[in-house]
């Protein structure tokens, strides 16, 4: 079947659902100790200064392969240099769009609803 064709004729060619782009709300918030960058609704991560995106690379994990990013904290080292640190990115995008976790002792994971470790999307991911 030739999807150029079908898009021609409005046919929606396995997409669930279309929207205009404008129309869509998109907050941004600022990660607690990472204030160079902002997070989306939508689990985008930019550069705060530029607005560019955040290089994010795929890491192999015992349970599967995920997303993380190299990203400033926001401390200094003793010579005043900034100091990265890789952080999956649904756990950043989870815990700035979503709040920290209750502090009861336990320990939180961030799980993926959708079973898709790369889906960072706030909706799908909880504590």
């Amino acid at each position: 079947m030739n999807t150029t064709n079908n898009l021609n004729k409005g046919m929606q060619c396995g997409v669930v659902s279309t929207c205009v782009p404008s129309e869509i709300a998109i907050d941004w918030k600022e990660p607690v100790g990472y204030s160079r960058y902002l997070i989306s609704s939508t689990g985008v991560i930019v550069f705060k200064k530029n607005k560019a995106f955040v290089k994010v690379r795929k890491h192999k994990t015992s349970k599967g392969t995920y997303l993380v990013a190299s990203m400033a904290i926001d401390e200094l080292d003793s010579k005043g240099n900034l100091q990265f640190k890789e952080v999956y990115t649904h756990t950043i995008v989870c815990l700035t769009m979503n709040g920290p976790p209750p502090s009861d002792g336990l320990v939180y994971e961030v799980n993926h609803k959708d079973g898709n470790k790369h889906n960072t999307h706030p909706i799908i991911l909880s504590g």
